[in-house]
């Protein structure tokens, strides 16, 4: 994870280091400033002169437009770099996102992960650039403001020490307390941003069962935890913060006894009590800091770890073999359950070939869809063997099988927020525009194949557009699930004409309960829980 972050920030190693040299102009003025004044308030007792005030006036006016200058400038740029690596690192996520097993991903919500990623990537990232230069520029300010307190008179090298040393013990006290916490609090936030996107996406569901009066019940649930987690929290946030204004307070009424005391005995003068106290609140400012980053580490820690627990997911197994078609597929001994449920089917063989369609049948549950995602090789927990042209499933690169030699037509396509030509083209490298426009055609889509948003479809359009895709990537394995379900006869009797046409070179399987689709079917296959090996073999 480390290395990753890394990795992302060194690709504009130019930009980090330019705002790595800004910060550091802007701490070298915060520490010249103080001591020049210092040197001025005892100049100026000794004997003062006209030229000297404005020397030393102007020259602190220069060093504070510098400083303003650089940290204007730092504060951009490190904005934009931020962004622009957090959009690297996200990609990053959801690039693992895509490569991980299907089950380990569909037990999220698509709300929650997605403000879960986009959150914990902007504060991991914010933590670790905002702070690694400065945190060294910071801890090496300190000391040089602890050597120029030393050069002055070693015990006001005390104040400091006795400031930092009440806020290191307040921050071991309570770190651990707010780690845990914040971690719940995040977890409960994502949730409470879940349940609530889950109330506006349904809310036509509300409105046609007219369940107004209970459809905000998981919101408020989920708001009542939020603001539990959320207090206790703050009672620890509270505690930390209590624990920055009493090392600050203590600091003030030691520099005020130990300062005064050496004033009254002429052991500094005033120019030198002065930078004093100035360097003081420094190390208080300095330390204050150090006590917000370990605040801020711990939320970091916590984004880190989300993401950590998505990146050391391993991939989904995939093979090597590449296949040009697919001319077989042969089903021996197949059995699937899910974790603590049920065999769903079991002792299932099988032989698919080319030029035959093939419909599965069965009741609803009884894992014809999840037969499918074994075919597609989305799931490989399973007893048996799948062979693909007599490869087991588990060798072949079925990445690049399901994307140039299998269609797949689901019952409720999701169209991408792109053109209809777009979404219809979408991930077929090869075709022309004749074949294209033949299928348009035959399926009306003509009005609206030119239009920029096809999410703005109706359900019968958005299957024909999946229908369409899917036959025009003249894959060597077609498979269906209900794809006449949204269909008007016309548009049925077309796709059973086509389907007709590819099975030469295909095999076909579709899932469907439509008896009108039924006369095209070569052989009707069974998912039963206890199959008996079919004779095929």
């Amino acid at each position: 994870m480390l290395k990753a972050i890394y990795n992302r920030v060194m690709e504009s190693k130019k930009t980090f280091f330019l705002i790595s040299a800004l910060l550091i102009i802007v701490y070298f003025c915060q520490l010249l400033i103080p001591y020049i004044f210092g040197y001025f308030i005892d100049a100026v007792n000794k004997k003062p002169t006209e030229n000297l005030t404005v020397n030393l006036a102007l020259f602190i006016l220069a060093l504070t437009i510098l400083l303003m200058i650089s940290s204007y400038i730092s504060h951009i740029i490190s904005e934009v770099f931020i962004s622009k690596t957090a959009f690297k690192f996200i990609m990053d996520v959801d690039n693992k996102l895509e490569h991980i097993p299907l089950r380990k991903t569909e037990k999220y919500n698509p709300a929650y992960l997605n403000n879960r990623i986009f959150n914990d990537v902007l504060t991991t990232l914010n933590f670790f650039i905002s702070n690694f230069i400065v945190a060294i520029i910071m801890f090496v300010s300190t000391i040089v403001v602890f050597i120029l307190i030393i050069k002055i008179n070693l015990i006001l090298v005390l104040i400091p020490v006795i400031a930092m040393l009440i806020n290191i013990i307040g921050i071991k006290t309570l770190n651990r307390a707010f780690y845990k916490r914040g971690y719940q609090y995040r977890e409960q936030n994502s949730q409470y941003i879940s349940d609530n996107n889950d109330l506006i996406t349904q809310i036509k569901e509300t409105k046609i069962h007219s369940w107004y009066d209970i459809s905000t019940d998981r919101v408020k649930f989920s708001f009542k935890q939020l603001l539990k987690t959320s207090v206790s929290l703050n009672k620890v946030l509270a505690a930390l913060n209590n624990v920055g204004t009493f090392s600050k307070n203590i600091s003030l009424v030691l520099t005020m006894l130990l300062g005064g005391f050496l004033i009254l005995n002429q052991t500094i003068t005033m120019g030198e009590f002065i930078l004093i106290t100035l360097y003081t609140n420094m190390c208080l400012s300095y330390s204050e800091y150090f006590l917000k980053l370990g605040q801020e580490y711990q939320h970091a820690k916590i984004s880190f770890d989300r993401i950590e627990e998505i990146l050391s997911i391993e991939d989904e197994e995939n093979g090597q073999i590449n296949l040009d078609k697919i001319n077989s597929i042969r089903i021996e001994g197949l059995e699937f359950s899910y974790p603590d449920s049920d065999i769903l089917f079991s002792d299932f063989s099988y032989m698919f070939d080319v030029g035959k369609i093939y419909c599965l049948k069965g009741k609803n549950g009884e894992g014809k869809s999840t037969f499918v995602d074994l075919l597609l090789g989305l799931d490989f927990n399973f007893k048996g063997s799948i062979e693909y042209n007599n490869s087991s499933i588990r060798n072949i690169d079925m990445i690049e099988n399901r994307k140039n030699q299998i269609s797949v037509i689901v019952q409720e396509p999701r169209l991408q927020r792109l053109p209809v030509k777009d979404n219809i083209t979408r991930g077929i490298k090869e075709y022309s525009e004749e074949s294209l426009n033949d299928l348009v055609n035959i399926f009306g889509l003509q009005e609206i194949i030119a239009l920029e948003e096809a999410l703005s479809l109706s359900g019968g359009e958005k299957q024909k557009v999946a229908i369409v895709r899917g036959l025009l990537k003249k894959s060597s394995l077609i498979i269906l699930d209900e794809p006449v379900s949204a269909l008007d006869t016309n548009s049925v009797s077309v796709l059973k004409e086509e389907l007709i046409k590819q099975k030469n070179n295909a095999i076909i399987i579709f899932i469907s309960h439509n008896e009108e689709i039924f006369d095209i079917v070569d052989e009707f296959v069974h998912l039963p829980k206890k199959m008996i090996k079919s004779n095929k073999l």
